[in-house]
């Protein structure tokens, strides 16, 4: 047994390879794996920043819903279902920090509008549909629909 012992001078080399093969392979996964996350991150923060601005501008209508004008006839406005057309069309400019009239904000790469109906079936209830779309957040454009009630 002794003699076996004083042979042990060290590790060989393929067991330097083998455990620099190994380093590399987990060191790699955990970079990849924490890319990864950082982009999912990235996806997440815009997605709330979408939301963020769409309940807020329903909670603003919401609470006065009164001084929002009711249209009887939605197809103008739900026709509109290009990309550039939008751009273009919709009244509101919103980016991570503020939602103003496009004049307002021409540098914001968001838009956003919305109609107030009346509901088919439910009298003194209203539906709140707001159309949403962004140069890079979204790729065509996103429909939110709310029920609010008339007052």
């Amino acid at each position: 047994m002794k003699k076996i012992l004083l042979n042990n001078k060290g590790v060989s080399l393929a067991e330097i390879m083998v455990g620099v093969g190994i380093f590399g392979i987990v060191s790699y996964i955990f970079m990849g794996s924490s890319s990864f996350m950082s982009s999912l991150n990235s996806d997440v923060k815009n997605k709330l920043n979408v939301e963020r601005t769409v309940v807020g501008l329903f909670e603003k209508i919401q609470s006065n819903s009164s001084r929002y004008q009711i249209t009887s006839d939605p197809s103008d406005f739900l026709s509109v279902t290009n990309k550039d057309e939008l751009m273009k069309t919709l009244p509101l400019a919103w980016n991570d920090r503020v939602l103003v009239d496009v004049e307002e904000c021409s540098q914001c790469k968001g838009r956003l509008g919305f109609i107030v109906t009346p509901h088919p079936d439910y009298r003194g209830l209203y539906k709140l549909h707001i159309r949403t779309t962004h140069l890079t957040l979204i790729d065509n454009f996103k429909d939110y629909s709310f029920l609010i009630n008339g007052q």
